[in-house]
């Protein structure tokens, strides 16, 4: 991109390559202009333009910075001072465990992790929400002492985007559990395991919690394969924004990072993995087709059994005992009626863990002032400054 300007009327254009730079997205490009100046109003309706410039290094920022953040949401013209903010938010106490060099860049991250421009949200759970979850849970989640950090991209950090999302779904169904997200990451972990493994395992317990609570697909939490891919996509953007102050700089490649290359040459996102998605294929084939089992569905052979699900009124099986007492969707008599015969329908069916991807493209869209669940204070100067303590 290139930046024209105009000295004086009746003058020509001219061309400053002091502005050239090889930025794609304005939101990214505008930070690399404003570094230019010591002092700058930056005006976007988009949320994205704001969040890039808390995680940028400070120092290269204008000294004086202002973010216009009026919205159609929030007619009323309104001015952050963003240096003011980034001084707030070192002053939380909530969110002392993280290193004070990377609080910016951690809300940056948060922000880009939890849906943005190219990357999805989780369905059910808003940014407030994660902001919340993050200040009542900053030191397991990126402290100092666990593995792991929020604002990185070297692969262990993906463990601390597991420990944010299981606790952000501890957050939205607390009454399912009986202790707190480190203590229940400490009793379901194999001190024998590798770390990873433990986070799995952290991850699978989350999701088998609250499986019954949940109506809709879009709502259970993601498999570790959906979230993994979910990750890198959000290093993707990343990586783009913490070089918005490099003139030139190319993206990574996108096939490294979440998606793929279709036969005729379009990009689409990668979901989950191939084993994922069959056991999904499965689990709605077991739930929508049922068991035809003749032996009282007491065994694994019984695909609902296997599944850890109860027979159904779609199961044709006879003499089941697989079902709960007066359950009215239990299987009906016409479909037992054959209590004599030893022989097993399709009671071989592999089922396997009930795994989803919640990577749902519905998302909350906050403006920069609510992404922060705060009030606000007028400045002397008359800035709107986002005030952190009053809930």
């Amino acid at each position: 991109m290139s930046l024209w300007y105009v000295e004086g009327p009746g003058l020509l254009p001219h061309h400053s390559e002091w502005f050239d730079s090889s930025h794609e997205e304005g939101d990214v490009r505008v930070w690399f202009h404003a570094s230019k100046y010591q002092s700058a109003v930056i005006y976007s309706p988009d949320t994205d333009t704001f969040m890039i410039g808390l995680g940028l290094h400070s120092d290269r920022c204008p000294a004086n910075l202002y973010v216009r953040v009026d919205t159609l949401q929030q007619p009323e013209r309104q001015y952050i001072d963003l240096t003011q903010l980034r001084a707030l938010l070192l002053g939380d106490t909530a969110l002392a465990p993280i290193d004070r060099l990377s609080v910016g860049s951690t809300m940056t991250a948060l922000f880009a992790t939890t849906g943005c421009d190219f990357v999805s949200g989780f369905a059910g759970i808003g940014k407030k929400t994660f902001f919340n979850t993050l200040r009542s849970h900053s030191s397991f989640i990126t402290g100092s002492t666990v593995v792991g950090k929020l604002a990185g991209s070297a692969p262990e950090d993906f463990l601390s985007f597991v420990r944010l999302v299981c606790c952000a779904y501890y957050t939205a169904h607390r009454s399912v559990f009986t202790d707190t997200p480190g203590n229940v990451f400490a009793a379901l972990a194999n001190p024998d395991a590798s770390i990873e493994k433990q986070h799995e395992a952290f991850l699978t317990g989350t999701r088998n919690s609250i499986w019954p609570r949940i109506a809709k697909e879009e709502d259970a939490v993601p498999s570790w394969a959906a979230l993994h891919l979910h990750w890198k996509r959000a290093q993707w953007i990343l990586s783009v924004w913490r070089k918005a102050f490099e003139a030139k700089s190319l993206p990574p490649e996108p096939t490294d990072h979440g998606w793929q290359i279709t036969n005729d040459g379009r990009l689409e996102v990668v979901w989950d993995s191939p084993d994922s998605i069959t056991a999904i294929e499965e689990l709605i084939k077991s739930l929508t087709r049922g068991c035809q089992c003749r032996t009282g569905c007491t065994t694994r052979r019984c695909m609902c059994l296997k599944a850890g699900n109860m027979c159904s009124s779609t199961c044709r099986c006879t003499g089941c005992r697989n079902v709960r007492d007066g359950d009215s969707n239990a299987p009906t008599q016409a479909a037992v009626s054959h209590p004599e015969s030893s022989t097993s329908g399709d009671e071989t069916s592999d089922s396997s863990d009930r795994q989803t991807s919640s990577e749902s493209s519905d998302r909350e869209e906050d403006d920069p002032a609510s992404f922060f669940p705060l009030s606000t204070a007028k400045s002397k100067s008359g800035n709107i400054i986002p005030t952190l303590f009053s809930e």
